[in-house]
């Protein structure tokens, strides 16, 4: 950059920051600066904020916006320390030039357009074109798949739904009608159909898939299972069932990559953290400690929790990735956050959600149960729950049922009562009114006899009086005659008083009569309820009685309705899937499974939680990454990467230089680096320090098999929180952890043998087979149980080999043959693909590789020696020939096995086949290995 004559140089807005970001691309690299101006302390000078190589994107937007700078005496980078040297008095000189500089290079940008604007517009266009190029390489992936898929169809006349013991799940049989020989075998099994009324399938039609679980050559039959409940009227009769290659992941990447560019994602920094590498900064905040974290899991955690938009958490192996992920969960679930837990790998997503289960976490995964071997997490599984919660809502419709059937036999006899007798509970009222009058009458009449009694006394006295003042008899017999009146008048009164007594009389009689009678009907009732019809009136009795009638019709249709919804349930489970859902704040799916179904393909999430994310490429990744306002991706780059079919990146880059077109340059100029590079490890190198942390203690493997795996793979950065002795196994000869088994003095046997299958080789070894059973049956002799060895080999045409030699080498040894299949059941022999995320206390690892051009072929990719020696936690055997490996024309892999072989003399034991093969013959009298 200091002998440049000149250098593109550019200048864009940044809206997030508030200010102007600059960019020098120099041949290689892009340098993202910003302008500091303090010329009144004689400083101006552009400080470097960012380093990344220069991509075809870059170059691009150099020559399309940029400004050629011209440089007479080059280019020159300081470090901050140089910086703060005292300043001399052309300080000032070289702070306006500087000044100048970034002015000239602004207003250049600024005259064509506005700054703002030009940037908005420039970054939709990187957008769109980011899009077109990923949805581009979709679509190659698609057809490559098509291209070399062969097609099966079967014709059928017939179905009807089946139930075994062996099957779990919805089931239906299907008659087949026609088909082709060789078609009907035991590849179908596990396989998806889509159940179709035409021989061809249109890829935007919605179609129902099935999963081949059992067939039949002999009565013509294919049995398939279902996600959940079927409309079996859905299915036309007759029909055919295609084993297609329309894949609906690249319609789910697609979807997803089109969310992104056209802001449907919920995360909406995704595409300037994808394209431009921006991420908001991490806000103040003080850390929070846990129990049982160490400094690195605890400072994981905390950036987890208040990382705005997305986090990197690398987990080499052993460091207690599921730990901490349980502890963010917790936090999350407490917060109220809905989490969705995902991963290319089924059994990652398991492992997670089997830790959650065990931590009172409620959570519900989505997939299909075929796919999930640990039984607790299965029966977490949408459909199971849907099952249970289906059942247990029946059972309680049930009991409320026969409660409510019990209530309308009881309503109905009371409201038969009520009915029947209505005539006479309004005569009871009717009766009691009156009677009540009649007593209010008599009432007033036993006060008009006292007041009578009163005036008799009164006139005694009167009469005597009047005749001793007047002694007129006259006046005295006038007199006499108005009082005669009046008290005849209050006597006619008294008679009505008797004659009120004896009505009076009659009703209340007429009254208990009908009083009896109701209550002795009401008694018929059994006590379900009382009626107040004593103190009521007739139109309150009137509207109690309708009440009590259309209370027995609404228990009625309660009925009808909890019958009829009882119905529809057992029919229709997934209209619990929703409520399921919404009562769990964590949902386990993997990448592609989170969007397949319709019922949660609008479910939001506040934050993914993306684990084994070194494995997985941006065109699965970026499918749960758009569910969620917050990405957590947690792998390791430096483990097992995303698996890559050659063949297909080697036609993708043929076909896009074929078609491309003159001076047009591609964002993504290599398509390995999408198909055989992880995001994860894309990210990594280039995102802030606050939006990534390597977790840097394990706790798995025995600290001598730890410390070359640092050294190796981890800048010396990995350290041991286990101590030797925790992890010190002695058996049979073998007393230390680490072994490298030679076959290099074996001449001509330790050579591989290769196979042809379709069209590449498969590799195995026989002689490496021998050593693997030979030292697998002494650990097994000295007491080390089957279920706590791991067999490792890089082919699966080697494990084939070793699994047989195992069991050839067990019949010569004398084991009986319940003892062989208990072995064989409990014994994992497989690939290195099949151990990640796991261990054994014990590992055998074949290289398998030996020849004399000292080609390795899968060993080249170290990173899988890495997932290898690190599943071991006691002891790491490791059988090769030396000679290949040590030899090998790579330089990195040449490099790396010549520090193992090292290593492995320095700190291990490192022997010859012929003396350990003698060392095991002569059994515990032979000594340990020095």
């Amino acid at each position: 950059m200091a002998r440049a004559k000149w250098i593109w140089a550019d200048v864009s807005y940044n809206d997030y920051r508030d200010e102007y970001r600059y960019y020098f691309y120099t041949e290689g690299y892009k340098l993202t600066c910003v302008h500091i101006d303090a010329r009144q302390y004689y400083n101006s000078y552009f400080k470097v904020i960012g380093v990344s190589p220069k991509d075809a994107n870059d170059r691009l937007n150099s020559v399309k916006y940029g400004v050629k700078l011209y440089l007479l005496n080059g280019f020159a980078i300081i470090s901050g320390e140089l910086w703060q040297l005292p300043k001399n008095r052309n300080s000032l000189d070289v702070a306006e030039k500087i000044y100048q500089i970034s002015g000239r290079i602004k207003n250049f940008c600024e005259s064509n357009e506005d700054s703002k604007k030009a940037h908005l517009n420039r970054q939709n266009e990187e957008r769109i074109a980011w899009g077109k190029e990923l949805k581009e390489l979709i679509e190659y992936q698609n057809d490559y798949e098509i291209s070399n898929t062969k097609n099966k169809q079967f014709d059928y006349d017939n179905f009807e739904p089946v139930t075994s013991a062996k099957i779990v799940g919805v089931t239906y049989k299907f008659i087949l009608s026609r088909f082709n020989d060789g078609d009907l075998d035991e590849k179908l099994i596990g396989q998806e159909l889509i159940i179709s009324s035409t021989p061809f399938i249109n890829p935007d039609d919605t179609v129902i898939r099935g999963m081949v679980v059992d067939y039949s050559t002999s009565e013509h039959y294919l049995i398939l299972s279902f996600q959940s409940t079927i409309d079996f009227g859905k299915f036309p009769k007759p029909g055919f069932l295609i084993c297609t290659s329309i894949n609906i992941s690249y319609r789910i990447q697609a979807k997803a990559v089109d969310d992104l560019v056209e802001g449907r994602s919920l995360n909406k920094s995704l595409l300037d953290i994808l394209i431009d590498g921006k991420y908001k900064a991490l806000p103040n905040v003080n850390f929070k400690s846990y129990k049982g974290l160490n400094s690195s899991q605890e400072k994981a955690v905390n950036l987890a929790l208040h990382t705005e938009d997305f986090l990197l958490i690398q987990g080499p192996p052993g460091t207690g990735k599921t730990s901490i992920i349980v502890e963010m969960l917790k936090e999350f679930v407490d917060q109220g956050k809905r989490v969705l837990v995902s991963s290319k790998n089924h059994l990652a997503v398991d492992n997670v959600l089997e830790k959650c289960i065990k931590n009172n976490i409620s959570c519900i995964r989505l997939g299909r149960e075929e796919k999930i071997k640990l039984d607790s997490v299965r029966n977490r599984l949408i459909d199971r729950a849907a099952v249970e919660l289906q059942k247990d809502i029946i059972r309680n419709c049930d009991k409320q049922q026969l409660e409510l059937l019990e209530q309308i036999k009881d309503q109905e006899s009371f409201c038969s009562v009520l009915n029947e007798h209505a005539d006479r509970l309004m005569t009871y009222v009717e009766l009691k009114e009156k009677a009540e009058f009649y007593h209010a009458q008599m009432r007033k009449r036993q006060k008009l006899i006292k007041v009578l009694h009163f005036y008799k006394s009164i006139q005694l006295y009167y009469y005597k009086a009047l005749a001793i003042v007047t002694r007129n008899e006259e006046i005295m017999q006038k007199q006499q005659v108005k009082y005669i009146e009046f008290f005849e008048d209050k006597l006619k009164k008294d008679r009505k008083y008797v004659q009120a007594d004896e009505q009076y009389n009659s009703a209340a009689k007429s009254r208990d009569v009908q009083k009896t009678i109701i209550d002795n009907a009401l008694s018929a009732t059994n006590g379900f309820k009382t009626f107040d019809y004593e103190n009521k009136s007739r139109d309150e009795i009137k509207n109690d009685i309708e009440m009590e009638n259309g209370l027995l019709e609404k228990l009625k249709n309660k009925n009808i309705i909890i019958r009829d919804w009882i119905g529809s349930l057992e029919q229709r489970q997934q209209s619990l899937y929703s409520l399921l859902l919404n009562s769990v704040m964590v949902v386990g799916a993997t990448c592609i499974g989170i969007n397949t179904s319709v019922e949660f393909k609008d479910t939001d999430f506040d934050v993914a939680i993306i684990d084994e994310a070194g494995q997985i490429t941006i065109f699965d990744v970026i499918v749960p990454m758009s569910r969620a306002k917050k990405v957590i991706l947690i792998g390791d780059h430096m483990q097992l990467p995303p698996t890559c079919d050659n063949s297909l990146v080697q036609e993708i880059n043929e076909e896009r230089a074929a078609n491309k077109v003159d001076d047009e340059e591609s964002i993504f100029d290599d398509a390995n680096k999408l198909l055989g590079q992880s995001l994860f490890e894309t990210l990594f190198y280039t995102c802030p320090d606050d939006n990534k942390i390597m977790l840097d203690q394990q706790y798995r493997m025995h600290p001598v098999i730890a410390e070359f795996i640092s050294n190796e793979f981890y800048e010396g950065k990995y350290k041991s929180g286990v101590s030797s002795s925790a992890r010190d196994l002695k058996v049979s000869v073998f007393e230390n952890p680490l072994y490298f088994v030679d076959t290099a003095n074996n001449s001509a046997e330790r050579y591989e043998l290769a196979e042809i299958d379709d069209d590449h080789n498969v590799y195995y070894n026989i002689l490496e087979a021998d050593i693997v059973s030979n030292i697998l049956i002494d650990l097994l002799r000295n007491g080390i149980k089957p279920d706590d060895i791991g067999v490792i080999t890089p082919y699966k045409r080697q494990k084939i080999e070793i699994t047989e030699t195992i069991r050839n080498i067990m019949e010569v040894k004398g084991f009986d043959e319940d003892e062989i299949i208990e072995i064989n059941d409990k014994l994992e022999i497989d690939t290195v693909d099949s151990f990640q995320g796991r261990d054994k206390d014990i590992i055998i690892f074949s290289f398998t590789r030996s020849n004399e051009e000292h080609s390795i072929g899968f060993l080249r990719e170290l990173r899988r020696l890495n997932v290898t020696m690190t599943r071991a936690k006691y002891l790491l055997i490791m059988v090769g020939d030396s000679s290949t490996l040590t030899k090998t024309r790579d330089d990195k892999c040449w490099r790396f096995f010549n520090n193992l072989m090292e290593y492995v003399k320095d700190n291990g034991i490192y022997v010859h086949w012929d003396n350990l093969k003698q060392k095991l013959s002569q059994g515990n009298d032979g000594g340990v290995l020095t």
